[in-house]
């Protein structure tokens, strides 16, 4: 039972590392959470570039929520909501001067953040799962 938890563990560690690094993967859209990686400052500073988030897809937003929408299926875009009517939301990013261009309908919202982890959680996150990974083989082999 404590090998198939710590093979478990390494498959789990495996998968969600290939999805912060390929967000736009089918594996990845198909999971009730995703981690992405931001890429402007447009959200500054509540987040910054290079800090790693967990949405989650939910079946109501609301107003100031931080969301993230595909746009135009080009890319993804993750910003607060300003403004929510019954068809539609109006969003903005917390560094902009404006509101974003385009109406967001809800079948393009990926999910809403609920988590961030800026570079000193992502250090002491690394480390633990390095600390994990390492224990699961080390008591893996010492079993055997």
């Amino acid at each position: 039972m404590k090998k198939i938890l710590s093979i478990l563990i390494i498959i789990v560690i495996i998968i969600l590392s290939i999805c912060v690094i390929k967000n736009r993967n089918e594996l990845c859209e198909k999971l009730p959470i995703r981690f992405l990686i931001v890429k402007s400052y447009s959200m500054y500073p509540t987040l910054q570039k290079g800090d790693i988030i967990l949405i989650k897809k939910n079946n109501d937003y609301k107003k100031g929520d931080i969301i993230t929408y595909d746009y135009e299926s080009d890319y993804l875009v993750t910003h607060r909501i300003i403004e929510k009517n019954t068809n539609f939301f109006i969003t903005k990013g917390d560094n902009n001067n404006s509101e974003d261009d385009n109406f967001i309908q809800l079948d393009n919202i990926k999910g809403k953040v609920i988590l961030i982890l800026n570079r000193k959680n992502q250090i002491a996150i690394f480390l633990l799962i390095l600390f994990l990974v390492l224990f699961c083989l080390f008591k893996y082999n010492k079993e055997d």
